[in-house]
């Protein structure tokens, strides 16, 4: 996918914010959400078709595309996925995205979850009460179990190190990836972390071995 423009990202993101609260969007409300003119936004609608992540239909009626997102689900299947803050600075927005839409997200590595997480960091004790959190910083991760009988997809090098998993998304504070778009390319990795195995204890740097960490259910 080419670059997108950050105005073009400022009218994905209110698609977006409208369409996960109201399952609707009309050109209209994206007017008034910027307070741009419908010209505007048309023009910048018609953009975002054609790279794929916007249905622009009749009447001004508009549908967020998730095809990234359900390939990525159709390749990656049931396997377990761990998160770490190291890919992103709200590992649990991710974790609820991808459970939202099927994805079998076991664990988060976090130390300290930001107060823009509250929210979300709330649904997953309500809905998913056993994913595990693991702190680590605590002393107990000297001794955690970095070997796993199953295949795991870890985001991020925390998880990929604490797991000593080899397939692995290795980017660092979302590597750039911004908005809708962001997301989109964060599929198109997950699928690649996938299928392809990466040298983890060559790519990850040891400074933080034997670091602390501690265990502990999402309650």
């Amino acid at each position: 996918m080419a670059e997108i423009s950050s105005s073009l990202e400022d009218y994905i993101e209110a698609v977006y914010s409208i369409y996960t609260k109201d399952n609707k969007v009309k050109a209209i409300d994206v007017a008034r959400r910027l307070n741009v003119s419908r010209a505007s936004v048309t023009e910048a609608l018609q953009k975002l078709e054609q790279f794929g992540l916007i249905n622009y239909g009749h009447y001004g009626t508009i549908s967020v595309t998730e095809e990234g997102v359900k390939k990525a689900k159709e390749v990656i299947g049931d396997t377990p996925i761990e998160i770490d803050y190291t890919l992103t600075l709200r590992p649990a927005s991710l974790a609820r995205l991808l459970l939202e839409n099927g994805f079998n997200v076991v664990a988060i590595y976090e130390d300290c979850f930001a107060g823009e997480e509250e929210e979300d960091f709330k649904w997953i004790q309500e809905n998913y009460p056993n994913l595990k959190i693991y702190a680590t910083v605590h002393v107990k991760m000297r001794f955690v179990n970095r070997k796993r009988d199953e295949k795991l997809l870890a985001l991020g090098q925390k998880a990929a190190y604490f797991t000593g998993s080899n397939n692995f998304v290795n980017i660092i504070e979302g590597g750039g990836m911004y908005g809708f778009s962001g997301i989109i390319k964060l599929c198109d990795l997950m699928i690649d972390a996938f299928l392809n195995e990466k040298d983890m204890k060559k790519l990850i740097q040891f400074k933080g071995l034997g670091c602390e960490n501690y265990e502990t259910n999402c309650k």
